[in-house]
Formats: C-alpha cells, structure tokens, sequence
C-alpha cells in the first residue's frame, strides 16, 4: 500500500493563494461599506451643527479673540449632500487668523465666515470674503500665486470684489471703528485699503457718525510690505491742519488700523515724503 506523502510547497502556495482571496474580498467589502457611509444622506441640520462646532473649535479667526457667534442664513448646494452656511461674529481686534506675534488694534472687528459642508465634512471657509481660513492665509495670496500679471494693484478676476476693513472715527468718541468696504478684487489690497480709507467716509456712514481725522486731499506716494512690515509714505497734505496729541494719535491709529487687518503686517512705520523723523508724534 502506497502512503500519500506531504507536499509542504504546494500546501504553502495554497495557503498562500487562500490569503490573498481572503484579503481582496475585505478589501472590497470594506470599499463598499465605505462609499455606502459616504452616501448617507446628511440633513441641513446635521450639517449646520458640522459647520458651527469647526467655527468654534478651528477657525484661527474665531478661536483667537471671537465672540458672540450668530446664524446668519442657510443654502441646499446639493440636497442631502452640500451646504452653504453663513455665521457672523465679534473678533476683539482687526486682522485675521492667529495674530500672536503681530501688532494688533484693539477694536470691535465685525466678521462674516461662510462655510461649505459636504456629507460631514467641511470642505470650504472664508471670512469677509478676504481669508481662506481651512488654508490659513488671505485671499489675495492665493490669487497672486494664479496670477501671471507682475504689477501691483492689477485687477484680477473681473467683475468679483473682496472686502476690506477701513478704519474711521466716530462723533462723541475718540476710538476708531471698522467699517466694511466691498471693493474690485486686486492683487494690490493693502493699497486699495489706504486709498479707501483716504476717500473718506461714504454719505451712508457719515449720516451714522463716522468721520476721518486725516485731512482731505492726502496722497499716498507708496506703500510697500518687506518682512512683516508695512512702510507707508504720503505726501506732506498728512500733517496739514493735525495738531493736538488726541488728533495726532487718533490719525495713526486710523492707519495702523488698516493695514493690520492683513496677516502679512505685523509692524507699521509711516513717512512723509520718505522722511520718518518725527512723523505723527503728539
């Protein structure tokens, strides 16, 4: 009688074979039970709850100084799947993001952050139409890395605008308030914002109180941002008529106020006609 003998290298290569089948098939299911979850269908309310709990738990805006977090508006992208949210709050000073190490004007600073949720997870921030808060860094540095144009101030993107903040007094105080401009998106924002903030108040917020303590006619020579500071130049029309340390200190802090809401600025020093000695000190 023949006694069967043990083949130990074909065992192993069925074995082996009976591994793979085994692990292709988890790996299948596992897929499918996957795509399946990331069907569900996910209501508007689960996705606001998503949208507000990031604001308050990540949003570097949010998390470093905002308060008083409020529903604004809701809108169905895709039912079931997308959702767009709007939210408004109160940061404590201007500017964006975490502002650990820059120079901040304290000031009641409005904002509007509007998320888009898909299933759970949220796939898009932006706040006052100016920062990319899911990318930490300000619209514009996202357009001037699209944009093949070299000069500054060029628009981009015809036809979309951007918000900016500028800075104004108001009657009976002697702070400086934010007020929101929509303006043309341009690569060069810091300088659309002193321009804004040298045109003075609209007609609609002087009848709100605000004023400008720079006087009229001011013209901006240049303005150029190196290493985290902000060096801004005017011409001599800036010291006409400002006299008194309030006055002085009050003009200052109108344009520091501006130009620190952006997160590339964490310094200002002001010229006239390239001259820095001395320039708005009460």
């Amino acid at each position: 009688m023949k006694i069967p003998t043990f083949n130990a290298s074909k065992a192993v290569s069925l074995l082996g074979i009976a591994v793979v089948v085994l692990l292709g098939a988890a790996w299948w299911l596992g897929g499918d039970r996957q795509q399946d979850q990331e069907q569900v269908p996910v209501s508007i309310g689960e996705a606001r709850a998503t949208a507000y709990n990031w604001v308050v738990q990540e949003s570097s805006t949010y998390t470093f100084d905002g308060s008083d977090l409020q529903f604004e508006e809701e809108r169905v992208i895709e039912e079931g799947r997308r959702y767009e949210f709007t939210f408004s709050f109160e940061s404590s000073a201007a500017g964006y993001g975490d502002r650990t190490d820059q120079m901040l004007a304290q000031v009641i600073t409005p904002h509007v952050i509007v998320i888009v949720v898909d299933g759970s997870r949220v796939v898009s921030v932006v706040t006052d139409n100016t920062y990319l808060e899911l990318e930490e860094k300000m619209v514009e540095e996202e357009q001037e890395k699209d944009q093949t144009e070299k000069t500054s101030g060029t628009t981009v993107n015809a036809g979309t605008e951007t918000t900016v903040l500028v800075f104004f007094g108001k009657e009976g105080t002697e702070e400086v308030f934010a007020v929101k401009r929509s303006i043309p998106a341009t690569l060069g924002i810091a300088r659309a914002a002193i321009q804004q903030l040298l045109g003075g108040p609209l007609q609609e917020e002087k009848v709100l109180g605000y004023i400008s303590y720079l006087p009229a006619g001011v013209s901006l020579k240049d303005l150029r941002i190196q290493e985290g500071v902000a060096y801004v130049d005017f011409d001599s029309s800036l010291e006409t008529s400002v006299s008194g340390s309030a006055r002085v200190l009050a003009v200052r802090e109108q344009i520091i106020s501006t130009l620190s809401q952006f997160s590339t600025v964490q310094d200002v020093r002001i010229s006239i006609d390239g001259n820095f000695e001395g320039v708005l000190q009460p």
